[in-house]
């Protein structure tokens, strides 16, 4: 029973730190879509992927 508390214990242990590693992922790639507004003077980004070209 022993065994079975410190694999438990340390399985939580590394569950945390891997939501920690996630969460600052997701964080990362949210300010990079904040900050990815307009490139350039002939690209209109509209949503997150879809690039659309001025008409001159």
């Amino acid at each position: 029973m022993k065994i079975f508390e410190i694999v438990v214990g340390v399985s939580s242990i590394l569950s945390f730190l891997v939501s920690l590693f996630v969460a600052n992922k997701v964080i990362n790639i949210n300010n990079k879509i904040k900050t990815n507004n307009i490139k350039g003077d002939d690209n209109i980004i509209s949503g997150r992927d879809t690039k659309i070209k001025k008409k001159k």
